[in-house]
């Protein structure tokens, strides 16, 4: 990470990055965990993709993306995928369908660790190596909520870590002789970083003035717009095209939406 002493750096920063794994790793291990609300709801979505390949589709009360009502597009579909994909690796799939409960807990230190990364690594762009570091030690034992609070198994732990990458990208472009590439990829991060939240489209704004800062015209933030978009596009087709109006009479599961 330094330009004086790069292996000095190298090694501490290795050093934070792997105490923030060990200690995300035994709040899991030492936290009780029960999914509830959204967290339900994602377990029962990467289910039914780890073991169908898609959200459902069915018209039935409760048979819906998550136990909503008809064919819902409300989940986005970054978060539960993520999760699917991971149990289908690790072979945590239940015999009911549902996932596991425990597995739930084993990419959370992955993705906490990875945002304590970025963590740093946009401390270093913006200011030196000292301060990355600082920000590095700061996060890997500070910021533990992917880890610790009630409801951690939320979209939001992608998100952050989707946005940080994101953030990384546009600032490295301005020193890249070919930073179109690096906004590019800002602008996919950002629009996969909606498909797990949708409150991260508001990055566009931010990330469009460091790719206009980049390159000084107008091409810059309408490639990082246009990536974005594309990233996106799919999930918004699928979702005009399976989700159906729920009459107001019909009931409704508690929570669904």
């Amino acid at each position: 990470m330094g330009r004086r002493r790069p292996t000095r750096i190298s090694l501490i920063a290795a050093v934070l990055l792997i105490a923030a794994l060990g200690v995300r790793i035994a709040e899991v291990e030492l936290t009780s965990y029960s999914p509830r609300n959204d967290a339900g709801s994602y377990l029962t979505l990467a289910s039914q993709i780890a073991h169908t390949g898609d959200y459902s589709t069915s018209r039935r009360a409760g048979g819906g993306a998550g136990g909503t009502l008809g064919p819902s597009a409300y989940f986005p579909p970054a978060f539960p995928y993520l999760l699917a994909a991971v149990d289908l690796i690790g072979g945590n799939t239940g015999r009911r369908g549902l996932l596991d409960p425990p597995g739930a807990g084993s990419r959370r230190p992955v993705i906490g660790t990875a945002t304590v990364a970025f963590v740093g690594l946009v401390a270093f762009e913006l200011f030196d190596a000292t301060v990355a570091l600082i920000a590095l030690g700061l996060a890997a034992f500070l910021i533990r909520c992917s880890s610790s609070c009630r409801r951690r198994l939320v979209a939001e732990n992608l998100m952050t870590l989707l946005i940080l990458a994101a953030v990384w990208i546009a600032l490295s472009g301005r020193r890249s002789e070919h930073p179109y590439r690096w906004i590019a990829a800002a602008g996919v991060l950002t629009g996969l970083a909606t498909l797990a939240h949708v409150n991260s489209l508001v990055m566009i704004v931010p990330l469009a003035f460091a790719a206009w800062h980049a390159r000084r015209g107008w091409r810059a933030p309408a490639l990082l717009v246009v990536a974005a978009l594309l990233t996106v596009t799919p999930w918004l087709v699928r979702k005009r095209g399976r989700h159906a109006p729920v009459s107001s009479s019909s009931p409704t599961k508690p929570g669904s939406r």
